[in-house]
């Protein structure tokens, strides 16, 4: 209950940002697989996520290091307006997609009228009665799934956080998480939570009602290669489809029980600070299996750090170079075909300078 109500505090935060680091330790009977396994193992990965819920913006930035080396990075952007992606393996330039380019590509494109910038608020509102009631089921599942796995460590624990650009330390309480085999099993459960939830059903229907009365009014439907009674026999047959697809998920839980890893382990610590807040999680996942078609055993390790930053405070997004930006659904067919040229030369010019390029080609060299 303490980690489930933690976690909804940090849900109902209007803005969040976490950052995150991992690393994959693999080892193999396979010789020739273990020398490309050890490469990446000597690899983390840091990733820093913003949400910005009220907004309806988002930020990611992915970094891989290599021997301690920052060797790329991929830097997304996204709102209702555009779509911003930024990469050292794409080269200096800063692209970008005004959503709005959607209606005209569509018409040229598939002759088809789309007027995006209406669609998109209805399919991102959610009445607050709804959106509890989805809610209260996805938390009764983890309060639930969690009841057997999670135990208080023996002491609080000092957290060291950056809070208005300052260090400071805070005391959080430890809880210890565990588990094994049978954590994967019961995962289906929540498939079948969602999946059957009523409130949900009731919410994809009216949003279907809603887009095609958008579509009706803005004339968009009759450039469509679907009618309206097509359109409206899918929303009744909704139910009936969903039960289909649960049905043939719970099916594909059940065959995958025979390939359960012989060794599955997850051990982690968590953290909550005093104001009832979950603040960090470290974890390392085990899986020992064996490759269907050789028969030999891998064993797969992966160590993972997860904090919530700042929580309450305002997000700073960070901007994307504006000099070199292209907008992308603004190109020509032979702008197109120049700009895939220079990602690509930009790409293999990665194979010379950057570390972990060079020793993969080293290593397929040998």
């Amino acid at each position: 209950e303490e980690v489930v109500a933690a976690l909804k505090k940090v849900n109902d935060l209007k803005q969040q940002e976490y950052e995150a680091e991992f690393n994959f330790d693999i080892r193999s009977e396979n010789p020739n697989l273990q020398t490309i396994y050890n490469i990446f193992s000597q690899c983390v990965f840091n990733v820093n996520t913003k949400l910005d819920k009220e907004n309806k913006r988002c930020q990611v930035y992915w970094n891989i290091f290599y021997k301690d080396t920052d060797c790329g990075n991929f830097a997304f952007y996204g709102d209702f307006e555009r779509l911003t992606l930024q990469s050292v393996f794409l080269g200096p330039k800063t692209f970008y997609f005004e959503l709005k380019d959607l209606n005209r590509l569509a018409q040229e494109h598939f002759g088809l009228q789309l007027r995006i910038e209406d669609y998109l608020p209805v399919l991102f509102e959610i009445d607050e009665k709804t959106r509890r009631e989805i809610e209260t089921a996805i938390w009764d599942f983890y309060t639930k799934y969690y009841q057997d796995k999670i135990t208080a460590g023996d002491q609080a624990v000092k957290l060291s956080v950056i809070e208005n650009n300052r260090e400071k330390k805070i005391t959080c309480k430890e809880l210890l998480l565990q588990m094994d085999q049978s954590a994967f099993e019961e995962t289906s459960e929540l498939f079948r939570i969602m999946l059957a939830n009523p409130a949900l059903r009731t919410l994809i229907k009216d949003k279907i009602t809603q887009l095609l009365s958008i579509a009706q009014q803005n004339g968009d439907l009759a450039t469509w290669p679907i009618t309206a009674e097509e359109i409206l026999a899918f929303r009744d047959q909704l139910d009936a489809t969903l039960d289909q697809l649960l049905a043939g998920m719970l099916t594909g839980f059940t065959a995958a029980k025979t390939e359960i890893p012989q060794f599955f382990a997850f051990n982690g610590k968590i953290l909550i600070d005093r104001k009832g807040f979950w603040r960090q999680m470290t974890a390392s996942h085990t899986m020992q299996m064996t490759e269907a078609k050789t028969g030999e055993e891998v064993l797969f390790k992966v160590a993972l750090k997860q904090s919530l930053i700042n929580p309450g405070q305002k997000l700073t997004f960070s901007p994307f170079p504006a000099a070199e930006a292209i907008n992308v659904g603004r190109l020509s067919a032979q702008e197109w075909k120049n700009l895939s040229q220079e990602i690509s030369r930009n790409f293999l010019g990665q194979f010379s300078s950057n570390p972990l390029f060079q020793d993969l080609i080293s290593l397929f060299i040998q």
